[in-house]
């Protein structure tokens, strides 16, 4: 038997409700933390997509790409490492 990992496109359509209810609070935080940063409107932008994306083939593309806009926001990071590590956990899920 081979363990297949899920893509983010097979996990997040499915997501129940405390599941969703975690993914809608990690992307409050994001958002939340991304409203403190000077010259935010690139990562704003970055985070709306990636949103949008959710449960969608492109979403890896669209986390790859707020990932290198938030890179640009060193103490953006800190506010939402814990974040970061929700999103990584349930795509190796």
């Amino acid at each position: 038997f081979f363990f297949k990992q899920k893509t983010a496109y097979e996990i997040m359509p499915s997501l129940g409700g405390s599941e969703m209810c975690i993914r809608d609070r990690i992307i409050s935080k994001i958002r939340k933390e991304a409203q403190k940063v000077e010259d935010n409107a690139a990562l704003l932008k970055a985070i709306d997509e990636l949103e949008q994306s959710i449960g969608k083939p492109s979403f890896f593309q669209k986390y790859q790409s707020f990932i290198s806009s938030a890179a640009n926001h060193v103490t953006f990071f800190g506010g939402i490492a814990s974040a970061i590590k929700t999103i990584s956990n349930l795509l190796s899920m």
